[in-house]
């Protein structure tokens, strides 16, 4: 299944929607083509809604193979104010996951909040809270 994206301009926010089960490949695909548009750079801020996919694993190696493809994209970024991720995880495994990704990332300069509610994600972020339902 797909990972849907929309880039919000006037808010300076990407929104990542994955739906159904997501394979590993799929996953790394999926953002290699976000971060490699030219709307794109390195300041945006991300809202990353999970409550439509079905808790699909992730493994270590897709996860370390994610983390290092931002490190190489973030090198030597500098930045008065961090990028912020929210990421919106209803189930136990999405938040999990989530985590798992905040913690391979740690590195790059960016705030990264994972939250089981939409309201918490979107108030920490600054945008209205019915920013999905144009999604």
């Amino acid at each position: 299944m797909p990972v849907l994206h929309r880039f919000v301009s006037e808010l300076n926010l990407m929104i990542v929607t994955h739906v159904g089960i997501i394979l590993d490949e799929e996953f790394l695909e999926s953002y290699r083509k976000i971060f490699s548009e030219s709307s794109f750079n390195r300041s945006i801020n991300f809202l990353v809604d999970l409550r439509l996919t079905h808790s699909s694993t992730r493994t270590p190696t897709a996860l370390q193979a994610s983390s290092d493809f931002m490190k190489k994209l973030f090198k030597g970024f500098k930045t008065d104010q961090n990028s912020k991720v929210a990421v919106i995880a209803t189930d136990d495994l999405s938040f999990g996951l989530a985590r798992m990704v905040e913690a391979y990332t740690f590195e790059i300069p960016w705030d990264f909040l994972v939250s089981k509610s939409v309201k918490e994600a979107c108030v920490w972020l600054k945008v209205p809270e019915n920013i999905l339902e144009d999604n």
